[in-house]
């Protein structure tokens, strides 16, 4: 068995180059799947008037980011989970269904789970297969019966594999996985963060222990023969491109940043209806809508020349950003449908037979996902077949025909699913629609600009993306 020492540094100078170089990407795409406070950083501040902090801080509590991406990755996965797969296992091993992890999580629950919230957006997570560890080494087979220990399946995300490498023949020569846990010496004491490194090698694995955010070394807890005499770590892909390497919707469809842009107008949409009706400090520009609302309480007018003035918001520049973000909506979802990017000439012009979804496209796409979901599976089942002492070969027969997902997509649910998305965002944008009505009804907002010419033009430009998000596949 390698030895392992009992301290280590292991440092983010440490990280596999693809790590380093897609760790923010990816926690881009898991923030806008999680839609909590952290989405907040993505709003875009107004630098040409230097926004001032407390106005910043201020739009960014009015208004709520809706998860769009979740809600179309929510009907990925329906698709893929909707009916149990066919299986095909020892009937020994059909605890496994119900049991997965030693907690009684069910195996369908896991794996739906974990592909619909970490893997679909982020391209790929990872499942440890391994055995809950023992006081005493080596422990034979019979008496790992006797205890009753068995193999379990533990999750993993994106971000927690920090290391790896594979032989010249494809198999991996080691991985190193990090994962915070929380322990408390007692029931009067407070729970303390600790982090554990998990160092897998074809012949042994180890673990490693320090406090959160702590720089120091890392101190032994335990180490253990690896009896298979491999990795047990399962990769679950959305779109594979490689081995450990993997891209997903929200960046090939653009839908990350095209949710993002959605937040942004309905921020601008926000603010104009909070401060209508009041004179403000205004510029009039002929740039695209993001340089027409420059501030807290700044008005909002489209105008041809570029000045500072005073003003109120006008109603038809609110209208204007209205119509704006119900486009933006209907091409996110038609996107995220149709699996392709509308082209800029036809984002709002389409005919009705190409807005229809194109469900053999949406099948292909579902039907890539599900083998990929099969093939995870496959290699669990062969991994748990290699832990419960089967030879290599006995093992790949066993998991070579275990699971087979069907997957059926009926088209006019599809198209009922994406309609009723879009309805249920519009409803909530009414609200605001009200209030511009009602702010013009009473003379409160000025009705001076004809919005029509500027947002035909901007719609014909194609959505406006944030820049740097979309790097390498992970």
């Amino acid at each position: 068995m390698a030895e392992f020492p009992q301290k280590i540094e292991f440092g983010s100078d440490c990280y596999h180059p693809n790590y380093k170089a897609n760790k923010d990407l990816i926690q881009y795409w898991l923030d806008v799947m999680d839609g909590g406070k952290d989405i907040r950083k993505y709003l875009v501040k107004f630098e040409r008037e230097n926004e001032h902090p407390d106005g910043y801080l201020e739009r960014q509590k009015i208004t709520a980011f809706e998860k769009l991406c979740a809600h179309v990755f929510a009907v990925y996965g329906s698709h893929i989970f909707a009916e149990e797969p066919a299986r095909n296992i020892p009937s020994d091993y059909e605890i496994y269904l119900t049991d997965i992890d030693g907690d009684g999580t069910d195996l369908d629950r896991m794996l739906a789970q974990q592909y619909t919230s970490l893997t679909l957006p982020t391209g790929i997570s990872y499942l440890l297969v391994t055995k809950p560890a023992t006081a005493e080494q080596p422990i034979t087979r019979e008496d790992e019966i006797k205890q009753g220990l068995r193999p379990i399946v533990v999750p993993f995300g994106p971000l927690d594999l920090l290391k790896w490498d594979f032989d010249e023949n494809g198999k991996l020569k080691f991985i190193v996985l990090q994962d915070c846990r929380k322990e408390a010496a007692g029931w009067d004491t407070h729970h303390s963060e600790y982090e554990l490194l998990r160092i897998w090698t074809p012949d042994a694995f180890a673990i490693y222990k320090r406090a959160k955010d702590d720089i120091g070394k890392w101190t032994l807890e335990s180490e253990q023969i690896n009896p298979i005499g491999e990795v047990p770590l399962v990769a679950l892909y959305n779109i594979r491109t490689g081995r450990f390497k993997a891209t997903t919707e929200m960046k090939e469809l653009n839908l990350a940043d095209l949710n993002i842009d959605i937040y942004n107008k309905t921020n601008w949409l926000d603010q104009g209806i909070k401060h209508q009706g009041f004179p403000q400090e205004v510029v009039y520009s002929t740039m695209e809508i993001e340089s027409i609302i420059k501030g807290p309480g700044n008005a909002i007018r489209l105008n041809p020349d570029d000045k500072y003035e005073i003003n109120e918001t006008t109603g038809a520049a609110l209208t204007l950003i209205f119509d704006i973000i119900k486009s933006r909506v209907r091409r996110f979802y038609e996107t995220a449908f149709h699996q392709r990017i509308p082209g800029n000439d036809s984002a709002h012009r389409e005919t009705a037979e190409a807005k229809m979804i194109d469900t053999a496209q949406f099948e292909a796409e579902l039907k890539s996902k599900a083998a990929n979901v099969d093939e995870a599976e496959r290699n669990i089942w062969r991994l748990i077949a290699r832990w419960d002492g089967k030879t290599p070969e006995q093992a790949a027969a066993l998991a070579a025909e275990a699971v087979k997902r069907e997957i059926e997509v009926n088209p006019a649910l599809v198209k009922v699913t994406m309609e009723d998305l879009i309805k249920w965002h519009m409803a909530n944008l009414g609200s605001k629609e009200t209030a511009i009505k009602e702010a013009k009804a009473r003379g409160m907002l000025s009705v001076d600009v004809d919005p029509e010419d500027e947002l035909s033009r901007i719609e014909d430009e194609g959505p406006d993306m944030p820049d740097g998000k979309n790097n390498e596949n992970i």
